[in-house]
Formats: structure tokens, C-alpha cells, sequence
């Protein structure tokens, strides 16, 4: 059975549930502005995209496809985060992340990484996982590089958002690379 909540030091990470979508949108709504820029769900953000989005992933959790979270910080949802796009027979997942703007720039979404990169390692026995990040992005590039993501490529407009199709950097972190580094 994996754990359906992470404690780090300033966080509380809980498995997304329908209990958590009106948190997700008052969260999305505050910051808006700016993940209309990174975010290709952002312009179809709405409460009732918060629930599906929640009754979704809670499902996947269940069904041990994706594993989603909601990040609380003093009790308010700060954000979310997933390992998602899981490759079984290649035990590969990729980590998504954003966090309320008002909160930027504390190193939440990095404390949060990590947390959810250890339960991928240790809970769900990954060998890999992926990270991708506009090449604009620079918060989230140094997110990558803390917690010891190596650049492995630039991938040529590879996501779309409000500014158009964008490149974006892959990083990959095996679990070697995690164990080397403790």
C-alpha cells in the first residue's frame, strides 16, 4: 500500500481527492496570471475543471498510474504535483509541478520534488524520472538542478501554452543518481 501523504518540514503533501478541488481552484484562480503562461490546462481552468481534474487523478492514484498529490502549506493548498506518464515496463514517471504564486520563490515547489522523487524511488521502485521545464522557466530549471536532475536534452517545441509552442529542456534523475547523492 503507498502512502497517501508526505510530511517535509513546511509541507503536507496529500493524494488528490474530490475533497480537494475547491482548494486546487481558489489556489489556480490566485495565480492565474501566471500559469497561463507555463500551462497548457491554465486557459481551461474553471471549479468544475478542478473537480474533474481531482476525481481523475484519484482514480489513477487507486489504479497505481499516476500519482498526484495536493501541497498544503499552513493548512491552505499551495499547489500540486504528480509523477505521471508512469512506463511500467520501463518503471519511468514524469514529475509535474506548479505552486501558488504568493509562495514562489520559497523553495516549497523543490521541498515538494523531493518528497514526491523519494516516493517514487522508495514506494513506487522507479528507475527514472523524467523532468521537463520551458527554457524560459528559469525557477523551475533550478529546481531540476537542486535536487540533482542531470540535462539530457532540449526538445523542440514541445509544449504549447498562451505564448505559443515553446522548447523545452528533459532532465532525467535515476534512483544511482539519488543514492550517489545521500
Amino acid at each position: 500500500m503507498l502512502a497517501r501523504t508526505l510530511v517535509t518540514p513546511r509541507l503536507r503533501l496529500e493524494a488528490t481527492t474530490p475533497a480537494h478541488a475547491d482548494g486546487l481552484w481558489t489556489a489556480t484562480e490566485s495565480s492565474l496570471s501566471q500559469l497561463l503562461v507555463y500551462m497548457a490546462w491554465a486557459p481551461q481552468a474553471s471549479p468544475e475543471n478542478s473537480r474533474s481534474y481531482a476525481e481523475r487523478v484519484a482514480k489513477r492514484f487507486d489504479e497505481s498510474i499516476d500519482w498526484s498529490f495536493t501541497v498544503f502549506h499552513d493548512d491552505v493548498v499551495a499547489g500540486a504535483i504528480s509523477l505521471m506518464n508512469y512506463e511500467a515496463m520501463f518503471k519511468v514517471a514524469e514529475i509535474g509541478y506548479w505552486i501558488r504564486s504568493d509562495l514562489a520563490g520559497r523553495g516549497l515547489a523543490t521541498e515538494a520534488a523531493r518528497a514526491v522523487c523519494d516516493f517514487g524511488f522508495d514506494e513506487v521502485r522507479l528507475h527514472r524520472i523524467e523532468l521537463r521545464a520551458w527554457v524560459e522557466n528559469a525557477a523551475s530549471i533550478r529546481i531540476a538542478e537542486k535536487l540533482g536532475f542531470t540535462r539530457e536534452g532540449l526538445l523542440r517545441e514541445a509544449s504549447w501554452a498562451q505564448a505559443g509552442y515553446q522548447d523545452m529542456y528533459i532532465y532525467g534523475l535515476l534512483e544511482s543518481d539519488r543514492k550517489a547523492a545521500k
